[in-house]
């Protein structure tokens, strides 16, 4: 397979055509004159997964208000995100889920896997640890690459320009909810 390369800032975001898991189809171009946070996701039963999502999902309406939607993809099969995210998340994620298995949209944004974020990532064990003994996000099956590394892509209200890009660096590595605010409100962050 060949080297994903990443993408910059003041590129175009590459465009899309997908079809969420309530059977949506989700075009990138249909969301021209908003601006939009693409969030990659490792998979459906990650529990620093879905405490992010579920933190998106508790602040939407007020980047939706700011008017930035939210896209977010997962590596996993429609099923497991039926079972593991849309049945553990109050309130429902009211954003496109898009389950992307072969990993075709994170091939295009160059999202990639790095078995070496293992290490930083240990810094977030004590949560884990939380999440599986007593908190909300239990460890479900893991359907995808456990090595996947999330990233998040900010882009301008025109779809063309990447405002924006987060290759995290561990596996619950995502974009400060401050930083997603600063860009609903001001259009860069």
């Amino acid at each position: 397979m060949p080297k994903l390369v990443k993408l910059k800032p003041n590129q175009q975001a590459p465009l899309f055509e997908m079809i969420d898991v309530s059977g949506k189809n989700i075009r990138l171009a249909d969301y021209e004159g908003k601006k939009v946070l693409l969030c990659f996701f490792r998979y459906a039963g990650c529990p620093w997964c879905n405490l992010a999502i579920h933190r998106l999902s508790v602040e939407y309406p007020k980047f939706k208000k700011l008017g930035l939607e939210i896209i977010t993809f997962v590596q996993s099969k429609p099923e497991n995100i039926e079972k593991y995210i849309y049945g553990n998340n109050v309130p429902m994620p009211p954003f496109p889920i898009i389950a992307d298995p072969e990993r075709k949209i994170y091939d295009l944004y160059g999202v990639t896997d790095s078995y070496m974020a293992a290490i930083p990532s240990l810094r977030h064990v004590p949560d884990w640890l939380w999440n599986i003994v007593g908190g909300k996000y239990k460890q479900g099956k893991v359907d995808g690459s456990l090595g996947l590394v999330p990233a998040q892509f900010m882009i301008g209200s025109n779809n063309t320009e990447l405002y924006k890009i987060y290759y995290g660096v561990d596996y619950f590595d995502h974009l400060a909810m401050s930083e997603i605010l600063e860009f609903a409100q001001f259009g860069q962050a």
